[in-house]
């Protein structure tokens, strides 16, 4: 659902370490970045709100580049119900 998206993380994730969040991304697609430039299609934040770049989300929403929270996220694109499906 990610093909050809570029999808930067920034924050602590609640999913996992940064590295589960970015296989859980490349899994479907996306291309995932650290680092924040004007070509990332949306940035997807921690939900434990910490070791967050908020330097790249102020240039995001200058910008107005889509920002993420974890949670809503993974709810809207229903990745947490295919995680418990892989898992369970």
């Amino acid at each position: 659902i990610f093909r050809g998206k570029i999808i930067m993380i920034t924050g602590k994730f609640l999913h996992g370490s940064t590295d589960d969040i970015v296989g859980i991304l490349k899994s479907y697609n996306a291309e995932v970045t650290l680092h924040f430039s004007d070509i990332v299609d949306c940035i997807l934040v921690g939900s434990a709100h910490e070791d967050i770049d908020s330097i790249s989300i102020q240039k995001a929403k200058k910008l107005d580049i889509p920002i993420y929270e974890e949670y809503s996220f993974f709810e809207d694109y229903d990745i947490d119900r295919d995680l418990k499906t892989s898992l369970g």
